[in-house]
């Protein structure tokens, strides 16, 4: 069983108008003081009032349109046990409020709001806003099965490149360049490593062809 393609096409216009809503309220709070948490004792593992606020409203504003739709936030409560053995929706809403979270909380605008839409499963659709130098101050890459992806309103083409480049911009994580090297015939193509801090972030780079 598959998705129409009309809801398919409802639900990503919708998906990149909360991203749009996300992001607003992400600058809302971005340089201000913030209420903060840590999910583990190393106190590596930042969560702000931002990252609650953020996944609230757009578990309330899906809920509202979607009712029928599941929801499943990073930043959700503990499922109870009847929550767990309770089968998921066929369409369920994945949702990453802030990804670059000790970026965000040092002023650095290098971070990202994600909203992902699986169909049992399978990824189907999905909506990531980030920081840009755009009017708005940001963007939203966003895509459906079968429709294209697109940076705004912009199509974003495939890269058209057989082999990495010297030249380039690659992101990995940070502790890899401490641990890995690379050997022929990658050596030297590669081009410079970066590290972000975000993943969503790096992927929306490499979605644009900046990474």
């Amino acid at each position: 069983m598959t998705v129409d393609d009309a809801l398919l096409s409802e639900i990503e216009a919708f998906a990149v108008e909360i991203a749009r809503d996300a992001g607003a309220i992400l600058k809302g709070h971005f340089g201000r003081s913030l209420d903060v948490e840590y999910k583990d004792e190393a106190q590596r593992d930042p969560v702000s009032n931002a990252d609650k606020e953020t996944q609230e409203f757009l578990t309330e504003v899906i809920v509202a349109r979607f009712p029928a739709h599941g929801v499943l936030g990073e930043e959700g409560k503990e499922d109870t046990a009847e929550q767990e053995s309770s089968p998921a929706p066929d369409i369920v809403w994945v949702l990453d409020p802030l990804d670059g979270t000790k970026n965000y909380l040092n002023g650095l605008p290098v971070f990202a709001s994600s909203i992902g839409v699986l169909h049992r499963g399978v990824p189907v659709a999905g909506a990531v806003y980030i920081p840009w130098p755009t009017d708005g101050g940001g963007a939203v890459l966003h895509a459906r099965k079968g429709g294209g992806a697109f940076f705004d309103d912009q199509p974003i083409p495939a890269l058209d490149s057989d082999a990495p480049t010297g030249r380039s911009l690659v992101a990995l994580p940070g502790y890899f360049v401490a641990t890995h090297s690379f050997r022929k015939p990658m050596r030297g193509k590669v081009g410079e490593v970066r590290n972000t801090g975000s993943i969503a972030y790096d992927l929306a780079m490499v979605a644009t062809g900046v990474l």
